[in-house]
């Protein structure tokens, strides 16, 4: 389908074909001029040859034919061009002086250059000052509005190139002001009809093409709250159910590891496996990855080595929630504080250097043995707000297991893998751990704050925090009652409001114009 032409070009042309029978033309220009309009007007000749002596029929029949395969659009435009022209060496000054205006109010770019190229030729061919200095006034009337149309032009390239939603936004406002279209235009427009987490994919793509870490790291946590609020709206919260995890133990293989329970017919129901216990737990709650590979003596001492640590771990958790039982009945719910800042400090040493050594195993064991502990805890209230200053001896279980996984958080990520944008791939440990804090979590002002420090440690840290020296971290360079602390006073620094702006910083936009 061949391209529409503009209105204002239609009513140029029209304009030119009422002129042009008023001049007096040679011969070769009425058969040129009859040819274009027939071109325009009708499009390629398909009707046959005139025969006989009818000279002029055949000159009109061959000027026409001569034009076949012109695209009707350029045929009206030469038309107009030839019959300016034509007119300008009659009356060259009255003629650019028309033709100047015409071009500024029709805004067609093309127009506009012609007309500012013809009033510079005539401006240097003519010896008159007066006629001159009115060339010189024109070319001043047609040059600020070829830069606004020149800079259209060039801000929607740069605004396609950044892929930026409120540049786009911009350069539309401007475009329809000046009654501009073009292909970069066109583009803008199939930009922004996007969806959002298209559009959002598409800045993403875009920053880490060019290194805008900044704006990649900014756009990937927006990508992961889509993903998260897509997962709760359509209620497909299965697929980051902590049962569906490749690396949980069977709970064959976890019941029958507790010789007792088994002797004395006390195992628990399958479904506890994953809920809050007063008891040390006789294995791991996860499966390493040595446990899937051929059983070499070498492989046995690492699976023992991660279950006999597993162990360790998970009484350090009972020590700082206050979950310890005596007697096997009564759970002791204030413990000391000088134990549960040294089981915190041995948690939080055990994670650092688990996830210093690409350790995701020992990772995934600690941060679900927090869940499991929260899960269904007798101490829980939806409705309580969340008190972390208090110190764990005056505080309930429930609250010790929010603050131990916020400490964890602010120390260690859940993983020591980049996050997972593409919602059609499986769910990563990262996402399961997101999703339970979101939807087990009651006190709903504090969950931003769990959120944002998982992304402090996943994206460089929060620099507060103190790191291992050649993988070692001396106990003095990490206080638990530090971090429990100013865990809810700290700034939500990634935390990404979706109506915010997403374009690049002014300082980067360069990045996307090399």
């Amino acid at each position: 389908m061949p391209e529409l032409p503009p209105d204002d070009l239609v009513s140029s042309f029209k304009s030119a074909v009422a002129h042009a029978k008023k001049l007096k033309l040679a011969p070769e220009q009425v058969f040129l001029l009859y040819g274009l309009y027939k071109q325009t007007t009708v499009g390629d000749c398909t009707e046959p040859q005139p025969k006989g002596l009818k000279v002029v029929a055949k000159s009109k029949w061959k000027a026409w034919k001569n034009k076949q395969g012109l695209q009707p659009l350029e045929a009206m435009k030469q038309y107009i061009d030839i019959v300016a022209r034509v007119t300008d060496a009659f009356r060259p000054e009255e003629a650019i002086e028309t033709e100047t205006s015409a071009a500024i109010e029709s805004l067609d770019k093309h127009r506009i250059i012609n007309a500012l190229e013809r009033a510079n030729e005539l401006k240097h061919q003519t010896g008159d000052m007066k006629r001159a200095q009115k060339y010189e006034e024109l070319i001043a009337t047609l040059v600020p509005v070829i830069e606004q149309l020149e800079k259209v032009d060039e801000d929607a390239e740069i605004a396609l190139k950044c892929v930026s939603k409120s540049m786009m936004k911009a350069v539309l406002k401007d475009a329809a002001t000046l009654k501009q279209d073009s292909e970069t235009l066109r583009n803008i427009k199939d930009m922004l009809s996007l969806d959002e987490f298209s559009f959002v994919k598409a800045e993403y793509e875009r920053a880490l093409q060019v290194h805008d870490i900044e704006r990649k790291r900014h756009r990937e946590i927006r990508l992961m709250q889509y993903k998260y609020q897509n997962c709760q709206e359509l209620g497909n919260k299965d697929k980051y159910s902590i049962s569906l995890l490749g690396h949980l133990r069977s709970y064959e293989q976890f019941s029958n590891a507790d010789f007792r329970a088994r002797v004395f017919g006390r195992i628990p129901p399958k479904e506890k496996m994953m809920h809050f216990t007063t008891k040390t737990i006789a294995t791991s709650l996860t499966s390493c990855e040595a446990e899937h590979t051929i059983v070499l003596p070498e492989t046995k001492t690492r699976i023992n080595k991660f279950k006999r640590e597993a162990k360790a771990n998970f009484k350090s958790v009972l020590a700082y929630m206050g979950d310890k039982t005596r007697g096997g009945r009564v759970p002791i719910c204030k413990p000391k504080a000088s134990d549960a800042n040294s089981a915190a400090l041995s948690i939080l040493k055990r994670g650092l250097a688990a996830y210093e050594s690409g350790d995701d195993d020992t990772l995934r064991e600690l941060y679900l043995q927090i869940l499991k502990q929260l899960s269904h805890n007798p101490s829980a209230r939806e409705d309580d707000n969340i008190d972390m200053s208090v110190s764990p001896e005056n505080s309930s279980s429930y609250v010790n297991g929010l603050a131990l996984l916020a400490m964890m958080l602010s120390v260690f990520p859940a993983s020591t893998h980049p996050y997972e944008t593409d919602l059609s791939k499986e769910a990563t440990f990262d996402d399961v751990v997101v999703m339970w804090i979101l939807d087990n979590v009651g006190d709903k002002s504090i969950v931003p704050k769990f959120i944002s420090v998982l992304h402090n440690t996943k994206y460089g840290s929060d620099p507060d925090i103190p790191k291992s020296s050649n993988g070692e971290m001396q106990e003095l360079d990490i206080d638990p009652v530090v971090l429990r602390s100013r865990f809810l006073q700290q700034q939500v620094k990634f935390e990404i409001d979706p109506s915010a702006d997403s374009g690049p910083t002014v300082t980067n936009v360069e990045l996307y114009l090399k």
